[in-house]
């Protein structure tokens, strides 16, 4: 199935029709599903994209970007760097 929805993506996931793959910041906080990342790590550029020379906020947004990144729930960063399930969740079978 396909989505134009990103945070749709992961929410049908957890409710069992199969799995997604999406972007890490299309998972939110209190997310009820496994989070895995890829191996090897997939690695994406993020770009802004503005018309012609950005106005003071979005100059400031983009910097913030840059400096900070794109923010990940703290579930989240702690399945990825587990490399699995949450804890409690039972992991995939071999």
């Amino acid at each position: 199935m396909r989505t134009s929805v990103t945070t749709a993506a992961p929410q049908l996931a957890a409710a069992g029709p199969g799995i997604a793959v999406c972007p890490v910041s299309a998972v939110g906080d209190g997310f009820p599903g496994a989070v895995r990342p890829f191996s090897p790590r997939w690695i994406r550029q993020l770009v802004a994209v503005t018309a012609g020379e950005p106005d003071p906020l979005v100059a400031r947004f983009i910097g913030n970007l840059r400096s900070h990144g794109v923010r990940v729930p703290r579930g989240v960063r702690t399945q990825l760097a587990a490399g699995g399930a949450p804890t409690g969740a039972p992991g995939p079978s071999s």
